[in-house]
């Protein structure tokens, strides 16, 4: 694929199905299509997040630790787009199970398009809300899809309405309170100690369920300053993963 996909391409996504021609080419001129082949790694876990691809053909398969994940990622869902959202890690591994073709944004053009077409956010929200719902049922069978179930409940946050936020809220603290509960048996992390005091600030309220732009809010700083508080936190704790560092201070009380 060469060109950029057209408004009516664009238009038979129900992802984008609410958006106007102009919003629709505003979108395609932000991202650049790309073809992948079969077992070509679109997203790896751990990973920084740079980019996000909205699938127009093919389907990837999405795995977390190792452990497939259903369903896959098929035409019209965005891929990659909860890390960028909150700015953490990327919590699965995305691989093309054939060709593969996708329109792909930068991680700043992205957030910009959100904030440029409001139609979009609200999508993508409602899509996080049928991820969550789809995980969240089979929670017995999903312990580890914790990462992906805790960012479909921080991308909620960002919906429109109050009463979804303080939903998506409580459902990321009783999700962390349970995997809190469930490492009673492993040794505490060691170190919270080495945290400043905003960086145990901000790593407290992450244990309340809060997504970035709700700390931010909360302590009256950037998002940018948040994740920055997150990194350091990581680093100095040897974390890798928003629930680890939640489960740490929660089980060290």
């Amino acid at each position: 694929m060469t060109a950029s996909p057209s408004t009516e391409v664009l238009r038979t996504l129900p992802l984008l199905e609410s958006l106007t021609d102009q919003q629709l080419a505003e979108l395609a001129a932000l991202g650049t299509p790309r073809a992948s082949v079969r077992g070509e790694v679109l997203v790896r876990q751990g990973e920084h997040a740079d980019h996000v691809y909205l699938v127009l053909a093919g389907t990837a398969a999405v795995s977390v630790d190792g452990s497939a994940v259903r369903p896959p990622a098929t035409v019209g869902d965005c891929v990659g787009e909860l890390a960028i959202l909150d700015e953490g890690p990327r919590a699965a591994t995305v691989v093309a199970d054939g060709p593969l073709e996708v329109l792909t944004f930068p991680a700043a053009g992205f957030r910009s398009a959100l904030e440029a077409i409001p139609p979009l956010r609200e999508a993508l929200t409602r899509a996080l809300g049928r991820r969550l719902r789809t995980v969240s049922t089979g929670w017995a069978e999903l312990a580890a899809d914790a990462d992906v179930l805790l960012d479909a409940y921080l991308g909620l946050q960002g919906s429109g309405d109050p009463a979804d936020r303080r939903a998506a809220v409580q459902g990321a603290a009783a999700l962390l309170r349970r995997l809190a509960a469930n490492e009673a048996a492993t040794p505490p992390v060691p170190g919270l100690e080495q945290l400043t005091a905003a960086e145990r600030r901000v790593a407290d309220l992450v244990a309340r369920g809060m997504s970035n732009a709700a700390v931010a809010a909360e302590l009256f700083l950037s998002e940018h300053t948040v994740a920055s508080h997150l990194k350091h936190t990581y680093v100095k704790l040897e974390l890798s993963s928003r629930v680890a560092l939640a489960t740490a201070v929660l089980r060290a009380g």
